[in-house]
């Protein structure tokens, strides 16, 4: 199928339907669609930035973020 018949087809079962909600749904999908696609570039970016600082030692480990925090509770509980 082309593009241009599915296009024509979409077109002719949206005029048909009076179904309120399933049109609300559709323009929100429609709508949305460049912008999840943006986020979903945006949290690739993200990970792929996250993996890069781990593989240079620039964030702590699981066991080294829990000694920090106890450590940082020590001070604020003596103070």
């Amino acid at each position: 199928m082309r593009a241009i018949d599915l296009h024509s087809e979409i077109i002719d079962m949206v005029k048909r339907t009076g179904d309120v909600s399933f049109l609300t749904w559709l323009r929100n999908v429609l709508r949305n669609e460049g912008a999840e696609s943006a986020q979903d570039a945006d949290m690739l970016e993200m990970a792929q930035r996250s993996e890069e600082a781990i593989e240079r030692g620039e964030v702590y480990t699981h066991e080294e973020a829990l000694a920090y925090l106890k450590a940082e509770r020590k001070k604020r509980e003596g103070r």
